[in-house]
């Protein structure tokens, strides 16, 4: 199924859209064909809207990778030293992460019954955003992979999700924008990319090493992906659903924003599909790869390194799954963190 069917075909989305017409929605995604009047102003100017879903696309990891290679060999020596850093400069960190983890998994296993963790799964969304260059790549990947780990030897089951935009200054929805004569309020201007590393079903990831290509990062629609993420995760087959979410800072995609009065229309839009979901019963927790830690309606934690980042973001599972049992955040986390209404700076 591809990535619109999955959000069009979300319980939420479906409310949404149920509420105020197929035509647009307050908070919901909508897909006005190019050209039928983006600019009507029967939609709401600050409502959050898509101009196009005709070029977002969602691939495998090793889809991407493979693609990746191919049309940007040329900087594969680059890329390769920051594979051999990944693979080879974080054992330490690792080995001290899952004996963090293996202290955690012995409270899930006391904590919930081996029935009820086969009907869990854990999603993992990591923002491919440009900011993520570097460190705080090489911190999110150290840290999905252990909590992988640990989510799989606790008999649950895990995904682990990527997301992005094909290009930066909103690529052929833009083009196709200022073909249509520039129409007003048009909504989201980008194209998505999704990547899946590993399904639910699976029990290995493929392709994660993608994330550190240098041209594997563009611009991140955060409220979009948490509702295709939640989407992949049907209520029939899993009673427990989590999604955690791993990044640096809020939605940004400068050609939507440059082209729509509200500039705040990516964070309202995030925040209020956080709010939808955690209704819907999906708890959200965030990890935030970032010095200035980011306020959202949602259980959060904080680190900049591959330890701590590790170190929180099992906690971070564990506070979701046994919020009974939780342990205090450590100095300079956050847990639970309340929003304000208007974008970080």
């Amino acid at each position: 199924m591809k990535v619109l069917d999955r959000i069009l075909a979300h319980p939420t989305v479906q409310r949404w859209r149920r509420r105020i017409g197929d035509r647009t929605a307050r908070h919901g995604v909508t897909a006005p064909t190019v050209g039928s009047h983006p600019g009507d102003p029967a939609l709401e100017p600050e409502g959050y809207r898509v101009y196009t879903h005709a070029h977002d696309e969602e691939l495998t990891g090793e889809a991407f990778l493979t693609w990746l290679n191919e049309e940007y060999g040329h900087r594969g020596g680059d890329f390769a030293e920051v594979h051999r850093t990944f693979v080879h400069g974080f054992q330490a960190e690792r080995v001290a992460i899952l004996a963090h983890a293996g202290r955690l998994l012995r409270k899930i296993e006391a904590g919930i019954p081996l029935d009820e963790r086969k009907r869990t799964v854990v999603s993992l969304l990591l923002d491919h955003s440009g900011s993520m260059r570097g460190l705080k790549m090489l911190s999110a990947l150290t840290a999905i992979e252990c909590a992988a780990d640990m989510i799989a030897l606790a008999g649950m089951s895990c995904e682990i999700l990527g997301f992005t935009t094909t290009s930066w200054r909103g690529g052929r929805s833009r083009q196709q924008w200022i073909a249509d004569g520039q129409p007003p309020h048009p909504g989201r201007l980008c194209d998505l990319r999704h990547i899946v590393y590993r399904e639910a079903s699976e029990r290995h990831t493929s392709g994660l090493i993608a994330a550190l290509h240098p041209d594997a990062l563009y611009e991140n629609i955060d409220g979009e992906a948490l509702l295709w993420a939640v989407s992949r995760l049907p209520p029939e087959k899993w009673t427990k659903r989590i999604v955690c979410m791993v990044g640096d800072g809020a939605p940004v995609d400068d050609s939507t924003l440059m082209a729509n009065a509200n500039q705040s229309l990516l964070w309202d839009h995030f925040k209020a599909v956080l709010g939808d979901v955690a209704r819907d019963g999906v708890p959200v927790g965030y990890l935030h790869l970032d010095h200035q830690e980011r306020k959202l309606p949602v259980v959060s934690r904080h680190a900049t390194e591959p330890h701590g980042a590790g170190v929180a973001l099992v906690d971070l599972i564990g506070q979701l799954l046994l919020p009974q049992a939780a342990p205090s955040p450590p100095q300079g986390d956050q847990a639970g963190a309340q929003g304000d209404d208007s974008p970080p700076a």
